[in-house]
């Protein structure tokens, strides 16, 4: 009865029951999108990694293994398609088109693209042109196992997925048959369906998989923006204003009462 308000110093609310929030009159407010540049550019990094094979080569190499001979791509002319241009989307499509990749993008809604170089296109010509794959829609139960069977059958002989999005989006089962059969050329993963939103070990430890433990926004400079952005929503409280962020202001019932009182 006393808890009032539920600030998230991060951006995911998958964890609060808000139905419940809204039912008894609990604000709910989550964090700025500060990670966007730490994010991207992990999806930058892991792409690189899965093209080059650098990890596997420096696990051999420290190892006092003999390093095989393994070819990587180049990064340059490849074509990347981005699936999704919401903040982290567009911010790597700027950056791959410095790089001198071809961007092609699609999204659930329509789009409005003013960068040369970065081309709206249907799911289906993206997935056939793309030689690096980013789904980066939200998590929500429409986009749940974006990538299946029937999409990783459309993608490029040798694609290499690069998911730094949300877990739910891959079908893993598909995914690690793709894998298995060689029509992926490799899955580089910042999340997964594991707890905390891992990447399963079960793919993991599978050959040409890349694979971090969710750190898209592990940066200090990440960590400090979402903090003070917190710290901007306790000032607005204490002044008895609807902190920004709020999810959804109309039920903020037990704040406006306290204040009111």
């Amino acid at each position: 009865q006393r808890l009032a308000a539920f600030l998230r110093c991060a951006v995911d609310v998958s964890t609060i029951d808000l139905d419940a929030a809204a039912t008894n009159g609990v604000l709910v407010a989550n964090a700025d999108k500060s990670f966007i540049p730490s994010t991207a550019e992990l999806a930058l990094g892991l792409a690189i990694d899965a093209l080059r094979n650098i990890s596997l080569s420096v696990v051999d190499y420290a190892a006092g293994v003999e390093p095989g001979q393994r070819p990587g791509r180049q990064l340059r002319g490849t074509t990347a398609g981005i699936i999704g241009l919401g903040s982290i989307g567009r911010y790597l499509a700027d950056v791959l088109v410095a790089l001198g990749v071809r961007v092609v993008v699609t999204d659930i809604e329509p789009v409005v693209v003013d960068t040369p170089g970065v081309e709206v296109v249907e799911l289906d010509e993206l997935l056939a042109a793309a030689d690096l794959v980013f789904p980066l829609v939200p998590g929500t139960e429409a986009n749940r196992h974006l990538i299946g069977a029937e999409e990783l059958a459309r993608m490029r002989q040798g694609a290499v997925l690069v998911n730094v999005g949300r877990g739910e989006l891959l079908d893993e089962a598909a995914v690690a048959d793709a894998l298995d059969r060689g029509r992926l050329g490799g899955l580089a993963m910042d999340v997964g369906q594991a707890p905390d939103q891992r990447p399963s070990l079960e793919l993991a430890g599978r050959a040409g998989v890349v694979a971090t433990p969710h750190l898209g926004g592990l940066t200090p400079e990440n960590a400090d923006a979402q903090a003070a952005s917190s710290v901007e929503q306790v000032e607005a409280m204490a002044a008895g204003r609807i902190p920004p962020r709020t999810l959804d202001p109309s039920t903020a019932r037990r704040f406006t009462e306290r204040w009111a009182t």
